[in-house]
């Protein structure tokens, strides 16, 4: 299995564009994904750095307008990263467009 790679577009370093839409980011993911339907873990980087944190399979990931929220499975409390700061969320197994080509 290949690790799945989704990545805003923008400016630089992958970060996007002030005021700018990050339509490769929520197309690609749609409004909202758990991640237990690809059996995965999740990793999601951030800032320029590239730091990244990663979440067990089971959590729940939502883009609305401002943030990255994640729900891990069986926790209470959101995890919330600025939508403008998310540089690539990485899932394990397939790539997510191969993966959503292949759903019905």
């Amino acid at each position: 299995m290949s690790m799945a790679s989704v990545s805003t577009s923008g400016s630089r370093r992958g970060l996007p564009k002030s005021g700018a839409s990050t339509s490769t980011a929520s197309l690609c993911l749609g409004d909202k994904l758990l991640a237990e339907c690809l059996g995965a873990m999740v990793s999601v980087f951030y800032n320029d750095t590239f730091n990244s944190v990663s979440f067990k399979v089971g959590t729940f990931l939502d883009f609305d307008s401002n943030n990255l929220k994640i729900l891990e499975s069986g926790k209470m409390a959101l995890t919330l990263i600025p939508r403008d700061k998310c540089i690539r969320i990485e899932i394990g197994g397939e790539s997510l467009a191969r993966a959503r080509a292949g759903q019905t």
